[in-house]
């Protein structure tokens, strides 16, 4: 038999390149400063540190693709485009 594991957190989109997402957002936490996005490949929510900057003009229902850095156990936008 063959067995197939998926990693709990994929660090890109596969067709997107390293340490790139793309989908649509699902929520904004201007407060908390994070993002939370669906991401378009796995349908998977994913959340986002960024700054206030960064997302105080982004929207529900938005499609965004965001590159990213890893921090730890945090993913940290470092350019997000609408």
């Amino acid at each position: 038999a063959i067995v197939l594991s998926t990693p709990i957190l994929s660090l890109a989109c596969s067709s997107m390149g390293p340490n790139t997402h793309a989908g649509v957002i699902q929520g904004v936490d201007t407060k908390g400063r994070t993002l939370t996005l669906i991401d378009s490949e796995t349908g998977k929510a994913l959340t986002f540190s960024a700054s206030e900057a960064q997302i105080s003009t982004l929207r529900p229902n938005e499609r965004v693709v965001i590159k990213f850095r890893v921090e730890g156990e945090k993913m940290v936008a470092k350019e997000i485009r609408a």
